[in-house]
């Protein structure tokens, strides 16, 4: 844990921002907020608080109020490159500073972890309150019961809502064979199983199956047909990627895919996997160095409290993963005239 000095740093630094930006926090905000904001009103200069920036001095103030730590690289710039027009969850469009339950919040997908990189996904207010501190496991027996008690919903979400947020909260927990039935939010790692099935849909929706049959044997190309002319058969041509993988919730269909899955060796997957990079344009780096080093900055081992490891990254993994931030994020926009939507 941080020492006293150190979490008053904290809150005086959010205070100074909220100064900074022209923005009042809570008369009941921690004593080194408010510090923090009397001083920094005393400067003459003002910045302009777009509505990334206000989330993300919100989202720091939410965590300082609970212990919660917040990852060096959340940013206002990160958060606007995790946004996305639709619920993940609902499909709804999103809103912004509504009040409805179509605004767009952040959530931390492992409930255990630190607001970081990979453990932060946008979602619609209605999402985001059924889904609260449950887990993989509660997810999972929610899903188990709307299918056998036959229910439209639970908790004002559906079976497929339910699904969506069970593959997003095993991504990180249990990692168990789920059907890929969403469309991965920015930053939300993948396994070899999941790239796979992304890699397979994609082929077949495509007409690019040859890519996975030029590195498969006779048996394995086989099967792979198999599940190709199964998924087309329920699948339109050249539809959205999120509606694509809807697919893979047919049981004859996903069972297919894994025994395509299962004939191929450690090698075949790992070629496979990586087809993704090629077909699905928007992953553009190595998924195994991502996958491990998001979820060293979640901080599990201190479950998301905050604590004196300010980055658990080495030096090298640390510039390798601020590289490609850099790339990915690209340069800040901000201004009146912004659309903050533009990018969604």
């Amino acid at each position: 844990m941080l020492r006293a000095d150190e979490l008053d740093k904290l809150g005086f630094d959010l205070g100074w921002d909220f100064a900074v930006y022209g923005i009042t926090p809570n008369s009941n905000a921690l004593p080194s907020i408010l510090e923090g904001y009397e001083y920094g009103s005393q400067q003459k200069s003002r910045r302009h608080a777009d509505i990334f920036i206000r989330k993300y001095l919100y989202l720091r103030y939410s965590a300082l109020n609970r212990g919660r730590a917040v990852s060096e690289y959340v940013s206002p710039q990160l958060i606007s490159y995790l946004c996305v027009r639709k619920c993940p969850i609902t499909k709804s469009v999103l809103t912004a500073r509504t009040c409805l339950d179509t605004d767009w919040s952040i959530d931390r997908v492992n409930n255990n972890g630190a607001y970081a990189p990979g453990n932060m996904v946008v979602m619609g207010v209605k999402a985001n309150r059924s889904k609260g501190n449950k887990s993989s496991d509660d997810i999972l027996d929610i899903v188990r019961f709307l299918e056998e008690s036959k229910e439209a919903e639970y908790d004002s979400l559906t079976l497929s809502e339910w699904k969506r947020l069970s593959w997003l909260a095993e991504k990180c927990d249990k990692e168990r064979r789920v059907p890929l039935v969403m469309k991965p939010p920015p930053l939300i790692m993948m396994s070899s199983f999941d790239a796979m099935q992304l890699s397979c849909a994609l082929a077949a929706n495509r007409n690019e199956a040859f890519r996975i049959k030029r590195i498969c044997n006779p048996a394995q190309t086989k099967l792979f047909m198999k599940f190709v002319k199964s998924f087309s058969k329920h699948c339109l041509h050249d539809i959205p990627i999120s509606y694509m993988l809807e697919t893979y919730q047919v049981p004859t269909i996903f069972a297919k895919f894994c025994d395509f899955y299962d004939s191929l060796g450690n090698s075949a997957v790992d070629k496979c996997s990586s087809l993704v990079e090629v077909i699905y344009e928007p992953i553009k780096d190595d998924i195994g160095f991502l996958r491990n080093t998001l979820r060293k900055l979640w901080l599990l081992d201190t479950n998301g409290y905050i604590s004196d490891t300010c980055n658990p990254l080495s030096d090298e993994e640390a510039r390798k993963f601020e590289k490609f931030l850099k790339k990915e994020l690209g340069e800040p926009t901000v201004g009146d005239s912004f659309d903050p939507f533009a990018l969604l």
